[in-house]
């Protein structure tokens, strides 16, 4: 570290310090200025002669490993207790897009421009099958919280949900746009919720199929979407460089305010606590409770497209090739933690 950041990070504490000791409630919020991101740095491979681009991390639920894919083809397992690569994964053709960690977190998915949606093992890297996807590129995985059943979406105008356990199509849903890249389960898996290319949030009942909600978010793509850990907010963001917020519960919206690039990714860190990033290099963090940005995380040098956190970390990566490991214990409020997660 260097004697010029480690002074800027003094004086943050004693600002922070001195809001606190002030009594007035807007300032004594956490402050997440001057937090030194510790820098992953997957190893380049032969065919690209360089680091991959970063176009997804995820944590695994319960476990110490962080998946991360990118343009190399490839996935790489990181072990963050013991801080060192110890599986790559290889048997995907194209850009690899997507990652999702079965909610025990013993099976990892991967799928990206190749079409194909395979199954690996975690703890050995071995592949477990491959799916019969759809015929177009994927752009984006999610397990349901039950871990029976897996949704799949990419280059066509739908939602492809499968049987897990049989690896059979089970249901297809028709999305608002044939080029659709956000997708997420709600917490307590009553509705899944689709994005794309004309900026329309839709999402059904898991369950039955049937359309729950369907409004207009943004004014171009959508490129990331998540459940708040109740379930009574929905979030997305854009290439408009926008941040939407929807309220559930009331049928209604807000934007936080506008970022000065294109938003790529978001993540919830804790309850009210949001992280975004996008192509101005930038990790934002920001209260929900008061719509209005909190901190500011700036060791990226290229545009940040994935984000994922559990709470006690958050990790970032994009088109820089690197991946930035935040410590956020202690710092945010704790998320509710569903049991089967943590095993």
């Amino acid at each position: 570290m260097t004697r010029r950041r480690y002074l800027y990070i003094l004086g943050t504490l004693a600002w922070v310090s001195a809001s606190c000791l002030s009594g007035d409630p807007l300032r004594a919020q956490p402050v997440f200025t001057g937090m030194i991101g510790r820098e992953i740095q997957i190893p380049g491979c032969e065919r690209l002669g360089r680091a991959p681009v970063v176009t997804s991390v995820r944590l695994q639920p319960g476990g110490t490993r962080l998946a991360v894919a990118g343009d190399d083809h490839l996935i790489a397992i990181w072990d963050l207790a013991e801080d060192r690569l110890v599986l790559r994964l290889r048997g995907h053709a194209d850009w690899v897009q997507a990652l999702a960690f079965s909610p025990d977190g013993r099976v990892l998915v991967s799928a990206g421009n190749d079409r194909q949606v395979i199954f690996w093992d975690t703890r050995d890297g071995r592949q477990l099958g491959v799916l019969d996807g759809p015929p177009c590129a994927v752009t984006q995985l999610a397990f349901n919280h039950r871990g029976d059943q897996l949704a799949v979406t990419g280059f066509e105008c739908g939602v492809r949900m499968y049987d897990v356990v049989g690896r059979k199509l089970i249901r297809r849903l028709d999305g608002p746009s044939d080029d659709l890249r956000a997708l997420a389960f709600s917490p307590d898996d009553r509705w899944i919720a689709v994005a794309g290319r004309n900026g329309r949030i839709a999402g059904w009942q898991t369950e039955s199929g049937k359309p729950a909600f369907d409004y207009a978010a943004h004014r171009q793509r959508v490129r990331d979407l998540a459940f708040s850990p109740a379930g009574d907010q929905l979030v997305s963001c854009g290439e408009d460089r926008r941040v939407h917020v929807r309220l559930l519960n009331e049928d209604r919206g807000f934007d936080l305010p506008s970022s000065p690039g294109k938003v790529y990714a978001l993540a919830f860190c804790g309850p009210g606590c949001l992280a975004t990033g996008g192509s101005d290099n930038v990790v934002r963090l920001w209260d929900l409770a008061q719509r209005k940005q909190v901190g500011e995380l700036n060791d990226h040098r290229g545009s940040i497209v994935a984000l994922a956190s559990d709470g006690d970390i958050l990790v970032s990566g994009g088109y820089d090739t690197t991946i930035r490991i935040w410590e956020l214990k202690g710092r945010v409020a704790e998320a509710p933690r569903r049991g089967s997660e943590r095993q």
